[in-house]
Formats: structure tokens, sequence, C-alpha cells
């Protein structure tokens, strides 16, 4: 009897520890099954328009999935590539929730930046009607052209995907804005409203405004890269801040 109960006493024992490493080894499991969920929703997130608050919202969801992975769990190359790929991902979340931030600080400059512009291009003092022209069609081109250049900074998988987002420009055709290019926009907006080109030249550089539009906005956008890694600007930052401020 006594020898008996030995025997059953082990086996409870030997069943126990036996469904606690079932236990241990199915929780790691469904986390990784659950973090790469995660994975792959956070790059859906990244290649459309959202709002900050959703991409620091699944940032977090992913930090804490990590940590819930026990210290020292024996990870296979696939668990361990699973692994990387959502830390990867809640840094590149994190860095575009900042950088949109800043991007929505640095945009609202333009309208004020664009009529200090046109001031400092005036030699001499225009009429009401032209000057509310300049400072429309300022602004106008100085969002145009820091878009242009935020598209620009976009990779060519961003801006050749198999499904691309209406509005953005494809690789192929599109050139990156250059002073002559903001001359000649600035020029047609000014002779389409039937302003005669060489009173313009008397009234204001318009050659000295259309550089100092193109730096502002390659201005803009210095400002707002420096937020992100080179790599996930490049990847999914110059799209983010595009689609939040260029389709609009």
């Amino acid at each position: 009897m006594r020898q008996q109960g030995r025997r059953q006493c082990l086996l409870s024992v030997l069943f126990a520890a036996l469904l606690l490493v079932l236990t241990s080894c199915g929780k790691p499991v469904q986390a990784l099954a659950n973090l790469k969920t995660s994975v792959d929703e956070a790059g859906s997130l990244l290649s459309r328009a959202a709002d900050p608050s959703e991409f620091k919202s699944l940032s977090t969801k992913i930090d804490d999935m990590l940590k819930g992975i026990p210290e020292g769990t024996s990870l296979s190359a696939s668990e361990k590539a699973t692994v990387d790929a959502a830390a990867q991902r809640a840094a590149a979340l994190k860095q575009v929730a900042a950088m949109l931030g800043v991007s929505d600080e640095v945009m609202g400059f333009i309208s004020k930046d664009a009529v200090e512009l046109v001031s400092a291009s005036l030699i001499r003092t225009p009429s009401q009607a032209f000057r509310q022209h300049l400072d429309a069609t300022a602004r106008r081109l100085l969002k145009s052209t820091t878009c242009s250049l935020y598209a620009d900074r976009m990779s060519g998988t961003s801006k050749s995907s198999p499904s691309p987002l209406p509005g953005i420009p494809s690789s192929a055709p599109f050139q990156p804005p250059t002073h002559i290019t903001v001359w000649e926009e600035f020029r047609r907006a000014i002779t389409a409203a039937n302003y005669q080109l060489d009173a313009v030249n008397e009234v204001m550089d318009l050659s000295g405004l259309s550089s100092e539009l193109l730096d502002t906005a390659s201005g803009y956008v210095s400002k707002v890269k420096k937020v992100m890694t080179a790599a996930e600007w490049e990847s999914s930052g110059a799209l983010q801040v595009y689609l939040r401020h260029c389709l609009r």
C-alpha cells in the first residue's frame, strides 16, 4: 500500500511538472502569434494616413507584448525574427508619431512665413489687390514646394507600390522642385491674373522670392526629418507627412 501510494504521488508530481512545462511553452507560442499579428497591423498602419494617437497606441501595445515574453525563452530563428521585427516596428511607430507632431507645427508656419517672404522681396509698395494676389500665391507655392520635397524623400517603394494611394507622385516622372520650377510657377500665376511680368519685376524681386520659398520649404523638411532615422524617414516618415498635409 505504502509503495503504491508513493508511486501515485510520483505520478502526480510528474504530471504536474509536465503540465507546467506545456503551459509555459504554450504561453510564448501564443504571445508570439499575437505579436506577429501586431507587426502586420503596424505595417498596414504605416502605409495609410493615420492620426499620431494611433501610432502611439499600437507602439505601446507592441512594447507591452514584448515585455510579456519571458526572458530566457528559447526561440527559433523565425520566432526571433518576429521579436526583432516587432521591436523595429514599435520604434518606427514612435518615430512617426513624434515626427507628425513636429510636422503639424512646421506646416503651421506657412501662411505667416509666405507673407514675410513676399514683404522682404518688395522693391516698392504694390497695389492692395496685387499684394493680396502675391500673398495667396506665395502661400500656395510654399506649401506645394514643401510637399514636393516630401514626395522626393519617399523611397521608391513608397511611390511605386502595387496599390499606390491617390495623389502620390510616381517615382519615374517625378522631379524635385528647383529655383527655376518655383519661379516658373510664380510667373504663371502672375500672368494668369493678367499682370505684366516686366511691371511685376519693377515692384519685386521675383527670382529672389522663388529662391527664398524653396530654401524655406527645404528648411521645413529638414526640421521634420531630423526627428527620425534616415531609414525610417525614407520608408514611412515622408509618406506619412505627405498623406497628412499634402492630400487635404
